[in-house]
Parts: C-alpha cells; sequence; structure tokens
C-alpha cells in the first residue's frame, strides 16, 4: 500500500507515514457500494475506509457487512433512522483516525483515482483542505442529475408498491 510521502512527528520525534481515512457515506447505494469500494481499495491510498450507512431501505447494509468482512480496513457504522448525508459525514469523522480524511460518495459520483491529486497540495504542506469541484464538468453534472432523478424515482415506486401492499390486505 502506498503511503504520503510528508511524515508526521510521533510523540517520541521519529518519523511516521501519514494515514487516510476515507468516509463513504451510504443511502440505498446497494448497485454502486461494491464498485465504488473495489475503487478506493485499488487506488492504495486509504488505511482506513469507514462506510455509513443512513438508514438504507435496500440491500447496502448487507453488501456493505459483506465487505467490511472482506477487508480488515473497512469499517461499517449505522444509522437507525435517516439523519441526511452531513450526519454520516460527522458520524465519520468522529472516528476517523488517519491524518487525512477523504469523502468518497458511494453513487461514484467522484472517482476514486483523484484522491492522488487531492492529496498532493496535503503532502506538501500547501494546504490544510482540499475540495473537489463537481459540477463545473458537464459530463460529471450530468451524470449527478441523472443519479439523483433515478433515486428519486425508485424511491417514489417502492413507496408506492409499500401503500399498494397495505391497501391489499
Amino acid at each position: 500500500m502506498q503511503q504520503a510521502a510528508r511524515k508526521a512527528k510521533s510523540y517520541s520525534g521519529e518519523q511516521k507515514p501519514l494515514t487516510l481515512s476515507v468516509i463513504i457515506p451510504c443511502y440505498n447505494e446497494v448497485d454502486t457500494l461494491e464498485a465504488v469500494l473495489e475503487r478506493v481499495i485499488d487506488v492504495g491510498l486509504a488505511n482506513e475506509i469507514i462506510i455509513v450507512d443512513d438508514a438504507s431501505r435496500d440491500r447496502s447494509v448487507g453488501v456493505a457487512e459483506v465487505l467490511a468482512a472482506r477487508h480488515p480496513e473497512v469499517r461499517l457504522l449505522r444509522h437507525e433512522k435517516n439523519q441526511g448525508k452531513g450526519a454520516a459525514l460527522r458520524t465519520g469523522f468522529r472516528v476517523a483516525r488517519g491524518d487525512f480524511v477523504a469523502v468518497q460518495d458511494a453513487d461514484l459520483e467522484y472517482n476514486p483515482l483523484e484522491l492522488k491529486e487531492l492529496l498532493v497540495p496535503l503532502q506538501r504542506g500547501d494546504a490544510d483542505v482540499v475540495l473537489r469541484p463537481v459540477l463545473l464538468d458537464p459530463v460529471r453534472c450530468a451524470q449527478h442529475v441523472a443519479r439523483q432523478a433515478r433515486a428519486r424515482i425508485v424511491e417514489h415506486v417502492q413507496r408506492d408498491n409499500v401503500r399498494a401492499r397495505r391497501g391489499a390486505r
């Protein structure tokens, strides 16, 4: 596994490699969760990957449990009640142990390969925070809108199916 180039001083004064925690907030991402996790692992930078499931109603938790059992660097945290992406991120931030923390959306909105570029100014000490401009690229913007629309349609269909089953009883 590759390590960050910059080193931090431990309490004893010796140099240690910097570490990266990647937080993956997840809500109903059964179709993309495994792919995004495998891509993050393939990049080879993350020492810790934290999946925070925000009370998904699909099989995302089951997929995440299998992935956490398969990969020792993966931890799964769960919200019993849906609290939104911000709450999922805060949950991940509270437990992250890395010197650096990155956010990787479970819907593949970002390409995990970009983590390498984003770490450069942090490793050099040129920045304390680095952000990804997501919607500046028209293709990414269109993909994002399509994913959001698909998620809302699926949610409405599932809700309608539940209502129809209740009415049939």
